[in-house]
Formats: structure tokens, C-alpha cells, sequence
């Protein structure tokens, strides 16, 4: 792509968001909105477009209106016959650079402006959007309940505050799920009257799961009530109500209706983790399959702790690292190099150690497959008219 990229549409900051909120507060029409494939985010990054028409191609700097999954909405200075092919480069809220191919399928000139027009353009291939839009990037969160109704209030919250919910309806499914499943949350039904939430934490714990848990209750009174004996009530967990387990292995305690659940969900929302060799394409086969092996290799390494295998954990940590560093994913170096230090061979890991496997998964849940990277071409500052 072209180093030099013309601005496409030149309007100050202030005329430009008074012209996007214009269009985002416009009625959309339910054949349109129907006709989506995938849900769309508001994107308010610039971008670099190369259009392609035959021979030759013309490269502009471009205000984006909205993404998904599947397309890109953004305005241009001029218009732009439907069937063009273009090559966008996008820039993250995480400050990744992707390039992306698409092709235009719509351009409709907006009345009252000299001469601005809104493209919507189709990606040959769906984007990672949970990349580019932080609203986007769900928590992946297990509910276990065996309560239908409860099943639905719940899950229904748990979709509001951020998170992609999987429901299993019995103890024994939600254990077998959050063994196998790349979840950043498992959430238990504190109210159910025969599911024993502390029970099915504690079984969690001593098989060596070791990310985030919550008994959730419905009754704001109820949630910092557990049922175990063993409970303290002298710590406050980060995003929970006070009220940890000491017997289940920090549990959180978080009602369905008060504040606790949306900040528990907030602090568990993780910055996508991006290889630094993602623009080499002999590293594509590579990458893709290191990202897909990290759901067993974390299964692995909590089943080695749980089993105070404390040699096996080093060994799979330090093959982990090693694999990590192969593949350009310096956050989990980092994070296997520290936890490395913590394994004690005679003792396990400590609350310090715990800790640090806890930021090794869930920098290795938040790995993406490979994106093509091109660091190459720079955004022109925007030049007010």
C-alpha cells in the first residue's frame, strides 16, 4: 500500500462529530437493519483506503462511521462506484494496524455537505472485532444453574454487562465445562435451593482451576451470605461483595442487581494479545496453531498444580514461554517467566504465584490468530479546511 494517502474528507474535528452523530441518530430502516449479517460498533478511528479500479489505485484518509464483523461504513470526498475492491488499513483501540481486504458495495452522497459521501464496503474475510471496538470484546463467562427461570434473569444480565454466556444446568456439566472451556468467568447460582455453589467451587479449586469464580445471588442480602462455614467476611475481592470463601478458594460474592456483577465483568475485560510476527506470512500456520493449542496447554498446566506435579508445571510452563516466544507473543514470555520463579517444587505455588497464573491464562485467552500487520503506512494528520 502506498505511503501517501490524500484526506479524503476535510472537516474540522467538530463539524466531522456533528456530522457522524447526525448520521448515527438517522432512522434506519428494518429492511436495512434486517439485511445485517453481524451486529455494528461505533468506530470512530481514521483509516487508510486503497481503491483498485483496473490498473490503477488511488490511496485517501478516511473517518470511519461504524464496523462489524463483517463491513466497514466510512466517509469519503467523492463518489465511489459500487464493485471497487480496496485494501483498508485499520487501526485498533488496542493501537493494532490490520490491512483488510473489501470490496464497495454502496455509496449514497449526504445531503447538505460539499460534496461527502458515506461508503459501505464488505470484507472478503470476517474481521476479530473484539480487536478494534473494547464494547466488543466479551467476556466469556460459564453459568451454572439448574433453575430455569433463574437461568434466563441471569443470563440475561450477563449479556447486558458484556459477556458471552454458556449455560450448564447441572454441577457436574458446568465442572466438566469450565475444565474444557476457554472461559474468563464461571458463575454459580448461590439461590438455587440443590445447587450447593461452594460445593462446586471447591471441586473447581481442587482440580486446579484458578480463574475467576462468583456465587451470585438475587437478593442483594443474600449475596454476601454464603453458604459454607467457613466463610470469612473480612475481604473484599476486587469487582465483589464482601464475603470470601476461604474453603472454596476466593470466591466472589456478587448480586444480580446491585453494582458488583457490571464491575466484576469490567475488570475482567482483557486487551487482545497480538503476535509481533503477525506480518510474516511464513509464520501464519504457526501462529494459528499456537493461539488454537493455549485452551488445552492452560487445561495442562492447572492439572499439573492441582496435582502438585510441581516439576510437570515447570516443564509445561517453560515449554509454553518457549512456544510463545517462537510465535511473537511477548506478554505470555513475560508472564511464564515470572511464574517460572514462583514454582516451588516442596511447597506449590504460593498466594503470590497463584496470582501470576492467573495473569499467564488470561493473557493466553486473550491470544488472537493471526492478522495481517503492516506498520508501514503512516495516518496524515487531519488538515482543517
Amino acid at each position: 500500500m502506498d505511503r501517501s494517502a490524500r484526506d479524503s474528507v476535510r472537516l474540522t474535528d467538530q463539524s466531522l462529530g456533528h456530522l457522524l452523530k447526525k448520521l448515527d441518530d438517522g432512522k434506519v430502516s428494518e429492511v436495512a437493519r434486517n439485511a445485517r449479517r453481524s451486529q455494528r460498533y461505533q468506530f470512530r478511528m481514521r483509516a487508510i483506503v486503497e481503491f483498485v479500479t483496473g490498473k490503477e489505485s488511488s490511496v485517501e484518509a478516511v473517518p470511519c462511521r461504524n464496523l462489524s464483523r463483517d463491513g466497514i461504513s466510512f466517509l469519503t470526498g467523492r463518489f465511489v462506484y459500487p464493485g471497487t475492491l480496496c485494501r483498508i488499513r485499520l487501526v485498533s483501540e488496542f493501537n493494532q494496524s490490520n490491512i483488510v481486504e473489501a470490496k464497495v458495495i454502496r455509496c449514497r452522497y449526504i445531503s447538505g455537505t460539499a460534496g461527502v459521501h458515506e461508503v459501505g464496503a464488505v470484507f472478503s474475510d470476517p474481521v476479530d472485532i473484539g480487536l478494534y471496538h473494547r464494547g466488543a470484546n466479551s467476556v466469556r463467562a460459564l453459568l451454572v444453574t439448574d433453575d430455569r427461570t433463574s437461568s434466563g434473569l441471569i443470563a440475561g444480565q450477563l449479556t447486558r454487562h458484556g459477556a458471552e454466556t454458556t449455560i450448564a444446568d447441572s454441577p457436574e456439566a458446568g465442572i466438566s465445562a469450565a475444565l474444557s472451556g476457554a472461559f474468563e468467568l464461571v458463575v454459580l447460582d448461590h439461590d438455587s435451593p440443590t445447587l450447593n455453589s461452594c460445593e462446586v467451587i471447591e471441586q473447581l479449586r481442587a482440580r486446579g482451576y484458578v480463574r475467576p469464580l462468583a456465587s451470585l445471588s438475587i437478593n442483594p442480602s443474600d449475596a454476601a451470605a454464603p453458604k459454607c462455614p467457613s466463610a470469612t467476611k473480612d475481604v473484599e475481592p476486587q469487582g465483589g461483595e464482601k464475603g470470601e470463601c476461604r474453603q472454596c478458594g476466593a470466591c466472589m460474592r456478587v448480586s444480580l442487581m446491585g453494582p458488583s456483577l457490571g464491575k466484576l465483568i469490567e475488570s475482567l475485560h482483557c486487551e487482545p494479545v497480538i503476535s509481533s510476527l503477525a506480518s510474516s506470512p511464513e509464520t501464519a500456520s504457526l501462529i494459528n496453531s499456537f493461539v488454537f493449542s493455549l485452551q488445552e496447554r492452560v487445561a495442562a498446566i492447572e492439572r499439573a498444580c492441582a496435582a502438585k506435579k510441581m516439576d510437570d508445571v515447570r516443564a509445561l510452563i517453560t515449554r509454553l514461554g518457549a512456544f510463545a516466544g517462537a510465535c511473537g507473543f511477548e506478554p505470555i514470555v513475560d508472564a511464564a517467566e515470572a511464574l517460572v520463579a514462583e514454582v516451588n517444587e516442596a511447597e506449590g505455588l504460593s498466594s503470590t504465584g497463584r496470582e501470576k497464573l492467573t495473569l499467564l491464562v488470561q493473557r493466553c485467552l486473550a491470544a488472537r490468530p493471526l492478522t495481517l500487520i503492516d506498520e508501514t503506512v503512516a495516518i496524515p494528520p487531519r488538515r482543517s479546511p
